[in-house]
């Protein structure tokens, strides 16, 4: 299972990137058409807030990439740990990783200062490795 983990953690951001490269290359509608449908079921896809390529947006906000490029470095961490299950890193981890998302989407929805999409990815990197870190190490056989 762990290894699956890993190999979805880099399908999905692979197949978003597939889905933009359609779009902007001629390439099959009905891939352009499924991955940003797709997307748009876990993302808002608001093009002011997504990273833009070759005259489109991505099929993710910048957040949403940002977390999803940041899960297979966590994944891989995880399964290269020497940890077992039975001594997961403190919860600790995981909540600081998400304090800088957590921040940035404070900052911008209460007290109304402005995060440019480049601010939210950097902010949630941590947070998309960090959970990917736990979601594999979890799921790792309880020896070592």
């Amino acid at each position: 299972m762990p290894k699956l983990l890993l190999a979805l953690s880099i399908v999905w951001p692979t197949f978003l990137g597939a889905g933009w490269w359609s779009r902007t290359h001629d390439g099959p509608g009905w891939l352009t058409a499924t991955t940003y449908l797709v997307a748009g079921r876990v993302c808002h896809q608001n093009p002011a807030r997504s990273f833009w390529a070759s005259g489109a947006p991505l099929p993710v906000c910048g957040r949403c990439a940002a977390i999803y490029l940041g899960a297979p470095l966590g994944a891989l961490a995880a399964l290269l740990s020497r940890r077992s299950r039975t001594s997961m890193p403190h919860l600790g981890w995981l909540i600081a990783a998400a304090m800088p998302t957590l921040l940035t989407y404070s900052l911008e929805k209460f007290v109304g200062v402005p995060m440019s999409t480049v601010a939210r990815a950097i902010a949630a990197v941590p947070l998309g490795a960090v959970t990917a870190f736990y979601v594999v190490a979890v799921t790792r056989p309880g020896k070592n």
